[in-house]
């Protein structure tokens, strides 16, 4: 066995503290990773509760504007003005919704 020049007092190395880095790395990194995902979550979170607080605005609202378009085509049947509001935004009467 000495032919190999391997001594009795010759020191032993572990990988352990490269692999603890590297271990410790991955950690770090996914960790931060899941920080991000979990920020991302609850930004989602908010914008849908803000657009579902909205959907039943827009109702509200296009309903109003299906009373106030249906009241303008039958002005313009008798006024020039409202004919003329009728024609500039190209305003049909849609059929009635099923």
């Amino acid at each position: 066995m000495s032919d190999l020049g391997i001594s009795r007092n010759a020191k032993s190395y572990t990988a352990f503290p490269s692999l603890l880095a590297v271990f410790l790395a991955f950690a770090i990194g996914y960790g931060l990773q899941l920080a991000n995902l979990v920020r991302q979550n609850t930004e989602l979170r908010r914008a849908e509760a803000s657009s579902l607080q909205a959907v039943p605005r827009a109702r509200l609202v296009g309903a109003k504007l299906q009373g106030v378009t249906k009241d303008l085509l039958e002005l313009a049947s008798t006024s020039a003005g409202a004919r003329q509001v009728v024609s500039e935004f190209e305003i049909r009467a849609a059929p009635p919704a099923r």
